[in-house]
């Protein structure tokens, strides 16, 4: 996409959002979206938070060895950007192509295909994108389906992002509840925090975890790790299934937010939209809001 091509996109989308409204994003708070379209940023500028967190899964971006297709991602980053949104790209999931044309969730079978990966998407967003994610919950195989690679990918990963622009800000290990208790987070801070600019954790009390409520999982189990680093937790949510849990989900992680901010500065919950009725996200599969929705935008607009 040529850069002219880029500003007349920038500056469509900039005419459907009030600029009044563009300063009043609060960027400690955020979302999983997936993808942004125009009902999805409408519903951002609508809650009042500042960043949203997107896909940039390898495989759907570079669909043969060094053709690479960044058409939809353009379309996501500028409509962020039109709409004063902050963008938290994640980094993840192997072509079949790069990994023996077995699965997207295997590592790469030559590294350097995944550096090539993360430089081309690097220097593509030079200047619009500076907070990079480095794969998804790799602790579980579901994920990652060798996650002792990990390090290889953020350690490959950070160089190349680097080098594009020393401005560029490494996020991880983006842990599942799971690997904060199981010890695969505490393994990772305590050889190889250096790899990370920012620790990324997520958060889901699914009545199995050894630690019930956020506070002390938060406390106990993420905060004597960190190793000086600020703090991200980049996934938390309830189903929708229970209307009044994914609401009280919301506030409860909400105010135990509030008194860690030193700390614990970005919060983002999933996710914002999905086309099952019954889902983690707070808008209707017609674009309405529930509850929660509601809940979390009164908590932004008050909780500056």
């Amino acid at each position: 996409m040529t850069f002219q091509k880029k500003l007349g996109i920038a500056a469509t989308l900039l005419a459907l959002v009030l600029p009044s409204r563009i300063a009043a994003q609060n960027a400690s708070y955020g979302m999983v979206t997936h993808y942004l379209d125009n009902n999805l940023g409408s519903a951002m500028t609508n809650l009042g938070a500042g960043f949203v967190r997107l896909d940039f899964d390898w495989w759907a971006i570079e669909t043969s060895q060094g053709q690479y297709d960044f058409s939809a991602k353009w379309n996501d980053v500028l409509q962020a950007q039109s709409r004063g949104l902050q963008v938290f790209a994640t980094l993840a999931y192997t072509p079949t192509w790069a990994g023996g044309g077995v699965d997207h969730h295997d590592p790469p079978t030559n590294i350097n295909d995944w550096i090539d990966f993360v430089t081309t998407t690097a220097q593509e967003f030079n200047g619009y994108i500076i907070y990079w994610g480095i794969w998804n919950e790799p602790d579980s195989t579901q994920f990652l389906t060798n996650p002792s690679y990990y390090p290889t990918l953020v350690s490959t990963a950070r160089t190349a992002l680097k080098a594009v622009n020393s401005s560029n800000v490494v996020l991880g290990p983006e842990v599942s509840s799971g690997g904060v208790v199981n010890g695969y987070y505490s393994w990772f801070m305590n050889n190889y925090a250096s790899l990370v600019d920012i620790v990324t954790v997520h958060y889901y009390n699914d009545g199995t975890n050894a630690t019930k409520w956020v506070d002390n999982f938060m406390d106990t189990r993420v905060l004597p790790y960190r190793n000086g680093r600020e703090v991200w937790m980049t996934e938390t949510g309830r189903n929708y299934c229970d209307p009044s849990g994914q609401q009280n989900h919301y506030l409860g992680v909400l105010q135990n937010f509030q008194p860690r901010r030193s700390w614990w500065t970005k919060l983002f919950f999933f996710d914002l939209y999905e086309f099952p009725s019954c889902s983690d996200a707070i808008l209707y599969p017609s674009y309405y809001e529930r509850p929660a929705f509601y809940t979390y935008q009164s908590w932004i607009s008050s909780h500056p």
